[in-house]
């Protein structure tokens, strides 16, 4: 069931391979955690603009990538931060700086609650 999002900055768009970065991600979640691959969805989404710090000429020359993993309660805290540090370097692997700028990367790792998270297929 793991969901993952990939916010990226509007520039970064065309430079990885989504489909690439999303099946590794799903293999990195089973390797940590224990999630079949089939259960996990990953959406990307473009950020068209974003303040950094101050803003000013770091924010304009910066580009960031934010992957969240959201996951039913009940892992260990090793177990999340060992899923962290393996979407780290995926993201450090597949999404680089463009000539000139600056990269941003992020991982957060959050847990859903199974009760009050619902999920339909028709």
């Amino acid at each position: 069931m793991p969901n993952l999002t990939v916010d990226y900055s509007e520039p970064l768009a065309g430079t990885f391979d989504a489909t690439a970065l999303g099946r590794d991600l799903h293999i990195a979640v089973e390797k940590t955690v224990g999630s079949s691959p089939s259960a996990c969805r990953t959406h990307f989404r473009r950020i068209e603009q974003s303040v950094i710090g101050e803003g000013g000429e770091l924010g304009d020359s910066t580009d960031v990538a934010h992957i969240e993993v959201a996951l039913f309660a009940g892992r260990t805290t090793e177990a999340k931060a060992e899923l962290a540090s393996a979407v780290l370097a995926l993201a450090k692997e597949r999404v680089t700086a463009l000539p000139g700028r600056r990269l941003r990367l992020s991982v957060h790792i959050s847990e859903l609650d199974q009760a009050t998270y619902l999920t339909h297929q028709a």
